[in-house]
C-alpha cells in the first residue's frame, strides 16, 4: 500500500489530493502510512459515511460506516468546492425557531419568520426535526 500511495504522490498535481476509503479495523494503519506518505501537515479530513443501513450479526457493535481520508499533495494548493452554501429561510415557516444568545430557544412569531431582522443580535434561527427514521 505504501509504494502505491507514492506513485500515487508522486503523480499528483500540486493542487491534487486523494481520498482513501477505509473500515474502522485498519484506519489507525492507513492513517500512519498517509501521514508518511504526504506528511501529517497534508492531512485534511476524515469523513465517515454510511455504508450499511440495517447492521446485523456482530458479537458486539456493528460498524455502520467507512472512512475516506482526505490528504493533499500540498494543502497550501489543494482546491475545495463546498457541496453547500447558506441558504435564506426568512419566510420558511419550518425554520420557525430561534436560539438566542443565552442557548435558550423559543418559537418565533409569525413576523420574525418573514423577517429576522427582528431577531436579537446574535441569535440562531433552527428548525426542529426528528431523530428517528421510520422503516
Amino acid at each position: 500500500m505504501r509504494d502505491l500511495l507514492l506513485l500515487t504522490r508522486d503523480l499528483l498535481a500540486p493542487m491534487g489530493s486523494v481520498f482513501v476509503q477505509i473500515s474502522d479495523e485498519n484506519l489507525h494503519h492507513i492513517r500512519e502510512i498517509l501521514d508518511e506518505v504526504f506528511g501529517p501537515e497534508n492531512f485534511i479530513s476524515i469523513i465517515p459515511f454510511r455504508k450499511k443501513t440495517m447492521p446485523l450479526g456482530a458479537k458486539h457493535l456493528e460498524s455502520v460506516t467507512d472512512y475516506l481520508l482526505w490528504y493533499a499533495r500540498d494543502i497550501d494548493h489543494a482546491r475545495f468546492q463546498r457541496l453547500y452554501g447558506y441558504a435564506d429561510v426568512q419566510g420558511d415557516s419550518h425554520w420557525n425557531y430561534v436560539e438566542l444568545p443565552d442557548g435558550s430557544r423559543r418559537k418565533m412569531t409569525r413576523d420574525e419568520i418573514n423577517n429576522h431582522k427582528l431577531l436579537p443580535a446574535g441569535s440562531t434561527v433552527c428548525q426542529l426535526m426528528s431523530l428517528y427514521r421510520l422503516a
